[in-house]
Parts: C-alpha cells; sequence; structure tokens
C-alpha cells in the first residue's frame, strides 16, 4: 500500500497537531494525584474517627489491666480488707508502721523463754480468746459453710465464730512448748507416749501456718551485716512492715464473745431431736450439706 503523499503544507500541520495533542496531555493531571488527592479527603475526615478509637482501645487496655492487677493482689491485700469489712464493721481498721525486731537477744521480747510466769502470762493475753457471736447479716455475707453452728436464741442467737489470728497464734504457742519439754512436761508426755492424736493436732498446726505463710508469700527483702565474731554474713531479721492494729481485734474479741454463763457447761451441745447437719468432718466445699444428725 502507497503511503499517502502530502503536501509539504499538510505535513507541517499535521505534526503541529500531534505536538498540541502531546502538550495536553502532558498538563493534564496524571490518574496517580487524582487518586491521592482522592483518599487525602477521605483521610481528613476519617482521622479524627481513628483517633477517637486509638483512644478508646488504649484507655481499654489501662482498664483491662488494671483489673487483672486487681485481681491478682495476694489475699491479705482484698480479700482481707473486704474480710475486715464484713466481720468488722463497728471497729476501724487502723494500721502503722514498724520494724520487726529480729535479734536472736532472748530478753529481746517478752515471748521468748526461758519459760516463766511471766512469759506464759504474755501467751495467755495473746491467744486466751473464746468462740464469738456473729450476727446473721454477717454470717451471710461469709464465703462459709451453709450450715455453719446456730446459737439458740436463747443463749443470745447467731453464729458461733472465732478469729483465725487466735488459731494461728494458738498453735504457734503449742509448737514453742516443745522446745522446753522440762517445762511444759504435758506436751513432752505426750511426745513420749506418742499420742497419735497430739500428732494429729500438731500436724494440724504445723500445716496450718504453713499454708498462711505461703499464701500471704512475705516479700520483705533481708539483707545481711556483718557482725563481730562472726566470719560469715549475718542476715538482719530487723525489716519494717505495715501492720494492723491488734488491739483493735482483740478489743472486737472481747466485745463480741459468746456468753458461755448462760450455757450448761460452757460449751452448745449438739441437739438431739435431728434438726441439725453434721459431717464427717468440717467441710471443705461451703456448698456441701451433709446429712441429718443421728
Amino acid at each position: 500500500m502507497e503511503e499517502e503523499k502530502l503536501l509539504p503544507g499538510e505535513k507541517r500541520a499535521k505534526s503541529n497537531d500531534e505536538e498540541g495533542d502531546m502538550s495536553a496531555r502532558e498538563t493534564r493531571p496524571s490518574r496517580p494525584q487524582c487518586i491521592g488527592k482522592r483518599y487525602y479527603s477521605v483521610w481528613k475526615r476519617i482521622w479524627p474517627w481513628v483517633a477517637h478509637c486509638i483512644l478508646l482501645m488504649v484507655s481499654f487496655g489501662a482498664l483491662s489491666r488494671s483489673v487483672i492487677i486487681k485481681n491478682s493482689l495476694p489475699a491479705n491485700c482484698l480479700e482481707a480488707r473486704r474480710q475486715w469489712l464484713i466481720v468488722m464493721d463497728p471497729v476501724p481498721e487502723q494500721v502503722h508502721f514498724e520494724r520487726t525486731r529480729g535479734s536472736f537477744n532472748r530478753s529481746s521480747s517478752r515471748f521468748k523463754g526461758p519459760p516463766s510466769p511471766a512469759v506464759d502470762l504474755a501467751w495467755d493475753e495473746m491467744t486466751e480468746y473464746g468462740a464469738l457471736s456473729i450476727s446473721e447479716e454477717v454470717y451471710e455475707k461469709l464465703n462459709t459453710s451453709k450450715n455453719a453452728v446456730k446459737i439458740p436464741p436463747e443463749y443470745g442467737g447467731g453464729r458461733q465464730a472465732y478469729l483465725e489470728v487466735f488459731h494461728q497464734l494458738h498453735c504457734l504457742r503449742s509448737l514453742w512448748w516443745h522446745t522446753y519439754p522440762d517445762y511444759y512436761t504435758e506436751a513432752a508426755e505426750n511426745i513420749k507416749r506418742n499420742d497419735e492424736e497430739w500428732h494429729d493436732h500438731m500436724d494440724h498446726c504445723t500445716e496450718m501456718l504453713r499454708q498462711k505463710l505461703v499464701c500471704d508469700a512475705d516479700v520483705q527483702v533481708l539483707t545481711y551485716n556483718w557482725i563481730r565474731g562472726h566470719d560469715f554474713p549475718h542476715p538482719n531479721f530487723n525489716t519494717p512492715r505495715q501492720c494492723r492494729s491488734f488491739e483493735g481485734v482483740q478489743s472486737y474479741a472481747l466485745n463480741n464473745a459468746m456468753n458461755g454463763s448462760k450455757i450448761p457447761g460452757g460449751r452448745l451441745a449438739k441437739p438431739k431431736d435431728g434438726s441439725v447437719r453434721e459431717y464427717e468432718e468440717a467441710p471443705f466445699d461451703p456448698l456441701d450439706d451433709g446429712w441429718p444428725s443421728q
């Protein structure tokens, strides 16, 4: 096919038209530029919402973290506080800071030996507290056995109770007795006779104290010092800590003690009419129903 012949003027005109088309294409905005402008416009409209969502997620994350930390705190920070509010409501919770006296000097505490009437009196003042009477309102808030012993109305009503701290101190004292068998001869005789009931009691005490120590997991840090006459570092047991007012607990125990003067023999006896529930041993499960007493 022959090439179409054009006059010289026509060629120049065609060339000029092509150059004009090229110039127009060069000055027209490119497609990517149009897309970028459109995205920018959309982003400008939605970025406040994005920022709001990010802040909301950060706030929710901080809240979740605080809840997790709260639930992971040791019992003595949360559950013990809740228990105090339920049981010790009329007693203001007072705390103070003191430094534990960790001296090995036997005269540094009135609770240390050698045994004497004065040492026994000190322990008596710490441990000789009887059963309490708590109201039904307090009892219903406790996470405890649903069949806890009731005090008959003629003896004051409510539920029979006891504060754990006095049980723990009783256990500690019982174990301490065994370090002085020549003075606390009754404890020593129980060991000599290999009294199974006594050993069960002491095993119970040891295990209760072990669980308490592990549960609280005291992380006060002991440092070491060089002591004259000792060639190796000596631990410094004089650690600072926050303490609850024990006097307030003692006052509550005295003010809420059961009135045993009205109870024959000073102790409640199981009703013989089968009206109560009994167990093989104290129930671990608060909802355990036991069975009717025989």
